[in-house]
């Protein structure tokens, strides 16, 4: 009786025990998952280095020509007035291109002429649009409140300026028309050097109807989620969801 319960005993506890796996008999799949997705962190991490890298080094060298950093950031607009644009000299060059500096008779094609090869913008575009030097302040005042929300970082005017339409052949430099006209403007508005909101772009301006918001408002009232651009925003989920 004794004899046959050990025996009894001895086959369930056979029966119980379970011969660990193999490493060899571990799935493929497996295996393969926890690498796949540190490898794809690691390249998504990598990039994202690369570019603040480029991005940083663009911004520091004084030796540089500038012209690529600008191609980066003007590619990419703000999803809202008044965020912070990274070129620090953004507005230095919006004023450059749309803001006299001096005081000529300015029906005169020849003083235009002159002007546009000084400046270096001989045939930069077909048409350029300047303001007057004298309303460089109200120009400033449309992404300080005085504008009202298009879309994106565009701020359209609530007051019409006088806008000179330069025509302009690059080679030689040479003005063939000019027309000044008296209109409401569109602008694009950024925060430079976490300080001022400054106009970084002139938009033509069709009439476009535009939001009641204005433009510094449009950011302060966002929350912080909204204000991150929607790739920004699939690129951290995408990172988070990889990590884990």
């Amino acid at each position: 009786m004794h004899l046959k319960q050990l025996n009894a005993n001895v086959k369930k506890t056979r029966r119980g025990k379970r011969k660990p796996r193999l490493h060899s008999q571990i799935e493929p799949q497996e295996q393969q998952e926890p690498q796949m997705k540190t490898f794809l962190a690691l390249c998504l991490i990598t990039t994202l280095v690369v570019v603040v890298t480029r991005v940083i080094a663009e911004l520091h060298d004084d030796h540089h020509d500038n012209n690529t950093i600008v191609v980066m950031l003007e590619k990419k607009a703000n999803p809202l007035p008044c965020m912070k644009n990274l070129d620090n000299n953004a507005y230095n060059r919006f004023k450059n291109k749309h803001i006299l500096d001096s005081n000529f008779n300015i029906a005169d094609k020849i003083e235009w002429s002159k002007y546009l090869y000084e400046k270096g913008l001989c045939g930069r575009v077909p048409v350029q649009s300047f303001f007057q030097r004298n309303d460089e302040g109200k120009v400033k005042y449309i992404c300080e409140g005085q504008g009202f929300v298009y879309k994106d970082n565009l701020c359209v005017s609530q007051e019409t300026f006088t806008v000179i339409h330069v025509t302009s052949d690059a080679k030689p430099c040479r003005v063939t028309e000019v027309v000044p006209k008296e209109q409401k403007v569109m602008l694009a508005c950024d925060t430079i050097a976490n300080v001022e909101c400054l106009p970084v772009h002139y938009e033509k301006y069709n009439g476009q109807p535009h939001e009641p918001q204005k433009c510094q408002q449009m950011l302060a009232n966002a929350s912080p989620l909204f204000a991150i651009p929607f790739l920004d925003l699939i690129k951290i989920v995408s990172i988070i969801f990889i990590l884990t």
